[in-house]
């Protein structure tokens, strides 16, 4: 077993450093987040999801700029979820949108979401935001580092910092 968990450790620790180095070359945003996890939840129960993080993004003339943001997730009265640990959460996400500058990002997320670790782990978010304004799809990919498993569909809120 443990000749498994080593080369498992080392080739997480190559994705989060790989993750670190994502760079945007075309219009479009890109996020890099810092979220705790915690809380115990079998559909019924109290977890969230709480963390700050920045949205770079470039317009078609090459034009950057940034926002620093805060992340919100909670469970307690979402529709669906298994949730149990306490971890925190390293990501970097992209955005597909009809969005040019970080404002546009701002705003309620209907998320699908799965992560699991036990000391060092991965997750996913995929996350749909429509409004009259815009329309958001973000997938983020997060190296977790704790104890726990979150498997689930839930409300994010993302705001100014």
């Amino acid at each position: 077993m443990r000749t498994f968990l080593f080369p498992l450790m080392v080739s997480l620790l190559f994705v989060s450093s790989a993750l670190a180095n994502i760079k945007i070359e075309t219009a479009g945003c890109y996020v890099k987040f810092r979220a705790q996890a915690e809380g115990r939840q079998i559909f019924f129960g109290d977890y969230s999801i709480e963390g700050t993080g920045e949205v770079f993004c470039m317009n078609e003339m090459g034009e950057s700029s940034s926002m620093a943001i805060r992340i919100k997730m909670d469970s307690s009265a979402g529709p669906f979820g298994i949730n149990l640990g306490n971890y925190t959460f390293y990501g970097r996400g992209t955005s597909v949108a009809i969005a040019r500058k970080p404002e546009d990002l701002l705003g309620e997320y209907q998320v699908l979401y799965g992560s699991a670790t036990g000391g060092l782990g991965l997750g996913v978010f995929k996350a749909i935001q429509v409004d009259n304004d815009s329309l958001v799809m973000n997938v983020s990919v997060a190296l977790t580092q704790g104890f726990g498993v979150s498997l689930g569909y839930s409300h994010m809120t993302v705001s100014a910092q």
